[in-house]
């Protein structure tokens, strides 16, 4: 349908309305003031009907019964109407039905008005195909003509909805991130608090001009002083009096320096603490990204264990070097010891019927040993350390540690023991176990100061998986329980937690190096076994050692009176010793049982003479430490020219890499210095009649 059509039907329809609503059309929106049809008017009906109808918004007008009368072209493309379809139509025709009595209230509220009213409303209309969508409705009354109308228009506000939901959606996101922010903020204040007071090290915020603005409770541990009394003030007033005015110049260059250059400075000092003593501390200052007030962090580390370390570490050092030298000295020794105690052993078996000579080489055969167990403490100091352990009953190691002991105390003390007959025996490192006796019983003394009573006692005990628990790579069983107990001052429950701590001592300060009992214990653990202890306040202590027994075990000791008769023999031995007597020891006793001895006093020596007698030479008893070529150098070759040749090897140092390398390489024996002829025959037979009997049979 043309426009002309169309305007055509629109006046015929209007020409049969009512007279009042035809004035509506002629003259739709009047000014107050004027008539419904000015006859003067500047804009003509058709003018003001062309204008009306190219509005680019939708707009209708409706009467009194709310039936619309004009519907113009916007309106049509908004609801998808043709004016025909919609004149004389209710306007609750274009209104979803969930909606009509909503818009029958604004009618009425509009229509009822005493004079001209305009009001604006957001609602859902309803196109014809039955979309529905956002509209901004305007009612305008006219109340100025014989029948009063009302002029509507509408705008589909879609896009505005949809740029305020987006907006909505916008805003509901940045709320959620605020929220999320403002909780991130808590957590990380909440994670900054416990950092700060939870942390180990003491920590100082401090201002620009090194005023401390906050600390934590280390540092007021380290201090010994409240906060209230340190903030404020200068960091370094905490500092020894004597070093504040150069500490003060140092930090205003630290600070310099960090600020400018975000560097981090570390610096070495000491703070003095309520006691008035000087700690020594690192001081660490930081600059915190960002900050304001306290943006300089200061991390105070006390230092004073380290430094203990430290000093104990240059002493070990020191040791160290002074157990190398030691350590040629005492193989020295060993070997006047094994010439000793060869000697005293051939004396034996040449006076086997005189009790009172016997007795006396016995007693040099015991101090040799002895003196050989004391070597091999001393080498401890170095790094010549033997962890060599034998099956022992601990009532040998007790005892012995007891007579030592009492040459230690006076008749104020008084030491009473309890020795289990029947104890099992245990695997153990004897110079280790007595080093524990030994501390334990000092130990005793020195919390006895007037004197007292000292109770050592041994018996065997089982202690099942469940008391072991608390215990590392300690498993139930069978164990010896060794008892230390004194009737001394006692030790409280705060002290017991500490005492076996590295470096704790309660001895003033040079009379304790905190060490005995840390030793006490690792040795203890070493040995699979564990420490208890049992004390109150002027009630004393007891100490309960507790080690691993070993079942079906054979005493060394008792093992070895089994194997006092010599074999004889008549095969040739090759004795390889750089200490002349102990070649002749050895040459003296085998030649008596038959042997046939040849003899070189050094490495090379003996691999020229194994060169010029391999087919007669039975076995080499080859010592490890000679000149000119030692014996680690003469095994290799003399193993080159033969790799058959039985060896046995002697040496008094512990079993380092080079005596593991050679006993695995073919070494048939391995001998410790000092040793009993009576050892040395049973070695030679053990490898020469080839029994499958192993090393640890006769290592001593």
């Amino acid at each position: 349908m043309n426009n002309k059509n169309s305007m055509d039907m629109r006046s015929q329809h209007f020409e049969t309305l009512p007279a009042a609503i035809t004035l509506t059309i002629e003259n739709p929106l009047p000014r107050k003031g004027l008539s419904c049809v000015e006859k003067d008017s500047d804009i003509s009906t058709c003018e003001f009907e062309l204008i009306y109808e190219n509005a680019p918004i939708g707009c209708f007008v409706i009467n009194a019964e709310k039936k619309i009368i004009k519907f113009n072209r916007e309106a049509e493309n908004i609801f998808g109407y043709s004016s025909e379809e919609m004149l004389g139509k209710n306007l609750t025709a274009l209104i979803p039905e969930r909606y009509k009595n909503f818009h029958n209230k604004a009618f009425g509220g509009v229509m009822g008005q005493s004079e001209n009213k305009s009001k604006t409303y957001e609602f859902i209309a309803q196109r014809k195909n039955g979309d529905e969508f956002p509209a901004e409705l305007s009612f305008s009354l006219i109340k100025e003509c014989k029948h009063p109308f009302m002029v509507v228009t509408i705008r589909d506000i879609s896009h505005r909805k949809g740029l305020e939901t987006e907006m909505k959606e916008r805003t509901d996101v940045l709320q959620d991130y605020l929220k999320l922010h403002n909780q991130w903020l808590v957590e990380t204040e909440q994670k900054y608090n416990i950092l700060f007071t939870a942390s180990k090290t003491g920590l100082f915020y401090l201002k620009e001009d090194a005023t401390v603005l906050n600390l934590n409770t280390v540092a007021e541990e380290i201090l010994g002083k409240d906060k209230s009394t340190i903030i404020g003030t200068p960091v370094t007033g905490i500092m020894p009096e004597r070093e504040q005015h150069r500490a003060h110049e140092i930090v205003k260059k630290i600070f310099r320096d960090i600020i400018n250059y975000k560097a981090e400075k570390v610096m070495e000092g000491f703070v003095v603490n309520s006691q008035g003593r000087e700690v020594p501390v690192e001081f660490c200052f930081k600059k915190i990204e960002n900050g304001a007030d306290g943006s300089i962090v200061c991390m105070v580390k006390d230092m004073s264990t380290v430094k203990q370390i430290e000093n104990q570490l240059i002493k070990s050092q020191k040791f160290e070097g002074l157990g190398l030298l030691i350590g040629g000295m005492v193989h020295n020794f060993k070997n006047i010891m094994a010439s000793i105690m060869g000697y005293a052993s051939l004396m034996k078996t040449m006076v086997a019927g005189d009790e009172k000579l016997c007795r006396y080489l016995n007693i040099i055969e015991t101090s040799c040993a002895r003196a050989s167990d004391l070597s091999r403490e001393v080498l401890t100091i170095g790094r010549k350390q033997d962890a060599e352990r034998k099956v022992l009953n601990m009532n040998t190691v007790a005892e012995r540690s007891i007579v030592l002991f009492e040459q230690c105390i006076d008749r104020r003390f008084a030491i009473n023991k309890d020795l289990a007959p029947a104890l099992n025996k245990c695997e153990l490192n004897e110079s280790q176990i007595e080093q524990v006796l030994l501390n334990l019983l000092l130990n005793a003394r020195d919390a006895m100061s007037d004197g007292g009573e000292i109770y050592v006692s041994t018996q065997n005990i089982y202690i099942n998986q469940e008391a072991c628990k608390d215990y590392q790579n300690v498993t139930g069983g069978s164990f010896v329980e060794i008892l230390v107990k004194d009737s001394g001052m006692g030790i409280s429950h705060d002290v017991q937690t500490k005492i076996f701590d590295p470096f704790f001592t309660t001895k003033e300060e040079g009379k304790g190096t905190g060490l005995g009992l840390s030793t006490v214990d690792r040795i203890v653990k070493n040995h699979r076994g564990f420490i208890r202890v049992f004390s109150k306040e002027g009630e004393g202590a007891t100490f309960r050692i507790y080690l691993p027994s070993v079942e079906n075990a054979v005493d060394d000791a008792q093992d070895k009176e089994k194997s006092r008769n010599p074999r004889k023999g008549l095969e040739t031995i090759l004795a390889v010793d750089d200490e002349n007597k102990v070649i002749r020891m050895i040459s003296d006793y085998l030649g008596g049982l038959g042997y046939n001895i040849l003899s070189a006093s050094d490495g090379r020596e003996a691999v020229e003479l194994f060169t010029e007698n391999k087919n007669n030479i039975d076995l080499i008893i080859l010592d490890l430490v000679m000149p000119s070529m030692n014996g680690y150098e003469a095994f290799k070759e003399i193993k080159a020219i033969d790799p058959s040749t039985k060896i046995i090897l002697c040496t008094g140092h512990a079993a380092d890499d080079s005596i593991q390398e050679m006993l695995g390489s073919g070494v048939n024996g391995l001998l410790k210095k000092p040793y009993r002829v009576e050892d040395l025959s049973r070695a030679i037979r053990l490898v020469l009649d080839e029994q499958a009997a192993g090393v640890s049979q006769y290592q001593q």
